[in-house]
């Protein structure tokens, strides 16, 4: 279809191995996995291998199609080309895959959902790539921002996963004065 930069792993055989080899070409992988539950799948297990590998990835909507190839016969090359242009952020895709397992209208399934998410950016180590996405999902999950960061936190402390996340009340940030 005239796309010269494309790799593929055999079914969900994708490894870290493979993952440092494409981090020699990009820091930016764009994942086409079925969209089925197998592709999904394969899916969040491959964000976790590029991540570890200190790669960005964004995945593919292929939906209503099963893969790239039935996507490309169907629709053509420019409409694929708008799926690329419109892939979702690696970290949305796991958020929003993982709501599906919760009923965001039942009170205590929100709060579990919220709770999981928390877990989630707690993964982010540089504190000002978690405070941006936290921003970003308090916004997207219409959850209060500094609701979430309290629930981030005190689930990084909790565990020893990450320091706390502190704004200064004023939004300005004080020199440190020896």
């Amino acid at each position: 279809a005239g796309f010269n930069q494309a790799v593929a792993s055999l079914g969900t055989a994708f490894t870290p191995e493979q993952a440092n080899l494409l981090r020699r070409y990009t820091d930016n992988v764009l994942l086409a996995y079925d969209s089925d539950g197998a592709g999904t799948k394969a899916a969040l297990r491959a964000i976790g291998i590029l991540r570890e590998a200190g790669l960005t990835g964004k995945v593919i909507n292929m939906y209503p199609h099963k893969d790239p190839d039935e996507f490309m016969k169907s629709e053509g090359k420019e409409a694929f080309q708008e799926r690329i242009n419109q892939a979702e952020n690696s970290f949305f895709f796991e958020i929003r895959i993982l709501s599906q397992n919760y009923d965001l209208k039942d009170p205590e399934s929100k709060t579990k959902f919220h709770k999981e998410i928390a877990k989630k950016l707690c993964e982010f180590s540089v504190e000002v790539e978690r405070e941006n996405y936290i921003e970003a999902i308090a916004e997207k999950y219409n959850i209060g921002f500094d609701n979430l960061r309290k629930l981030v936190n005190s689930y990084a402390v909790q565990t020893g996963l990450a320091k706390p996340v502190e704004r200064p009340k004023s939004g300005i940030r004080q020199k440190n004065t020896p």
